[in-house]
């Protein structure tokens, strides 16, 4: 892939024994190369595979890792089937970077520190419709929404309340929806997807990551 053949891609650490080292090799890419300059995105929930992609790249080719610090798993598990319906999953070694780090719980230092708006954690709204009868995560989920999207529902503490339903009502009518203050299914996508829009529209870590890569001779 990106590395070149004997670069070490990971090690592997079993309680007890010798570290297992993985170096890059025709074997695995196939001869395959990327030889554009490149970035790595990373934040709270990138985790096991990719965080060894990661590091790999980071410690051999020194790509800059834009973004959070990663979650930090830095274990090796094998699962075994009990039935159908449970496994059981074993910890039987530990995952090192290139350079001998384990990331277990402490996760990749990004090179390139950019955070995440706060409104692009907003929960997923799971309900179908939400009234005034509703209260919740789900309404202090659309709640939040609507406040990032600049619609004022008054107290987001979980309570579809009058303040709320008449932003619901507001956002209706920019959405060209009927105008109820009941947040149906067809709502609830539009505040969705209307959210989805302005963490893409302000995605600062895809421009930093773009700026770095451009930096790169």
């Amino acid at each position: 892939m990106f590395l070149k053949n004997g670069q070490i891609i990971m090690q592997v650490q079993p309680r007890t024994g010798d570290k297992t080292v993985y170096k890059a090799s025709k074997k695995l890419d196939k001869g395959f190369k990327v030889t554009e300059p490149t970035a790595v995105l990373i934040d709270g929930n990138t985790a096991s595979a990719s965080e060894i992609t990661a590091a790999a790249l980071h410690d051999n080719r020194n790509v800059p890792l834009v973004g959070e610090k990663s979650f930090g798993k830095g274990t090796v598990q094998t699962v075994n089937q009990l039935n159908e319906a449970s496994e059981l999953k074993l910890t039987v070694a530990k995952w090192l970077t290139p350079k001998g780090q384990w990331i277990h719980h402490q996760g990749l230092t990004p090179t390139i520190e950019v955070d995440y708006p706060a409104y692009a954690n907003t929960p997923v709204i799971s309900a179908k419709r939400l009234d005034t009868n509703s209260t919740g995560s789900d309404v202090r989920a659309l709640q939040q929404s609507l406040a990032a999207l600049g619609y004022n529902p008054g107290e987001v503490n979980g309570s579809y309340t009058a303040a709320t339903q008449k932003a619901v009502t507001a956002f209706q009518k920019a959405a060209q929806l009927p105008e109820t203050g009941i947040s149906d299914q067809a709502t609830i996508d539009m505040v969705t997807k209307a959210l989805a829009g302005k963490v893409a529209a302000n995605d600062n870590m895809t421009k930093q990551a773009i700026a770095a890569v451009l930096k790169i001779k």
